[in-house]
């Protein structure tokens, strides 16, 4: 007769299918230590009930049709938000106590259920990869934080339609220092040195910008993460700063760890061609 299966079992094939997209350590050393003694994350006091939630979820998902690589995306996600909070537990924080109250305001779930699941579904969904990291991180930092329910439900529905690339934005524009956007691509046929200084910039203020990198530049500015600070032309993206709402989603995705080698090829796209 077969062994009837645990939550932590759910929890544990979740993780475990998840391996190729978040590495093997990873995901094997977290599976160990849910399925060890108690099956909780340690260092808190809030570590059982936050396991507790995750495994809720997990059996959840695992009852709902969903293809194998959905369930992947699914399980790479969850994988990374716990690394998130474990690292958490580990520094000494602990998770805010009104997100695990089930009877807050009259609500029918705890704002931990709720928001995981909405990171679950949205990982999913997410054909980009790439992106899952920052998807769990968002999660794995947001418990730590004094947020209203309403607020963290909105940055995740901000963040389902955002493409890989646009994550890297608001990298370079969260560090616009590291990256040199002021200096444009000299055009093949423009040889900047035959300028005096006072033309060369006034030929800086205009560049020649790939559409779909001012296309995906432009939602940034329409969804209030990123804004720019005045003058025209407004492709001068040396200019952009990230507004308080990308400031936040910066360092809650932790978006400064994304790889320099893919930054540093957006900002070339960025800074454009004078013309």
């Amino acid at each position: 007769m077969a062994k009837k299966k645990t939550h932590t079992d759910a929890l544990k094939e979740l993780i475990d299918t998840s391996i190729d997209v978040t590495g093997s350590a990873a995901g094997t050393g977290l599976g160990l230590l849910l399925a060890g003694p108690g099956g909780a994350l340690l260092g808190a006091a809030a570590g059982p009930v936050i396991t507790s939630v995750v495994k809720l979820m997990a059996v959840e998902i695992k009852t709902r049709i969903i293809g194998n690589r959905e369930e992947v995306r699914i399980g790479a996600a969850l994988t990374y938000a716990l690394i998130k909070i474990e690292e958490k537990f580990k520094e000494g924080n602990e998770i805010n106590s009104k997100y695990l109250d089930d009877n807050l305001h009259n609500q029918t779930r705890s704002t931990a259920k709720e928001t995981l699941e909405g990171i679950l579904l949205t990982a999913q969904r997410e054909y980009e990869e790439k992106k899952l990291k920052y998807i769990g991180n968002l999660y794995g930092n947001v418990l730590f934080k004094e947020y209203n329910r309403a607020f963290i439900i909105s940055l995740i529905r901000m963040i389902e339609p955002l493409s890989y690339r646009q994550l890297v934005i608001i990298k370079v524009i969260g560090d616009i220092d590291k990256y040199d956007l002021k200096k444009p691509i000299s055009a093949p046929t423009f040889d900047i040195r035959k300028l005096n200084s006072e033309n060369t910039q006034a030929n800086l203020d205009y560049r020649i910008v790939d559409d779909d990198i001012m296309a995906e530049l432009n939602d940034l500015k329409n969804k209030m993460i990123v804004k720019h600070r005045g003058g025209n032309p407004e492709n001068l993206y040396y200019k952009d700063i990230l507004t308080n709402l990308g400031k936040t989603l910066y360092d809650l995705m932790e978006l400064d760890s994304i790889p320099d080698v893919e930054a540093v090829a957006c900002s070339n796209q960025m800074r454009g061609m004078v013309i």
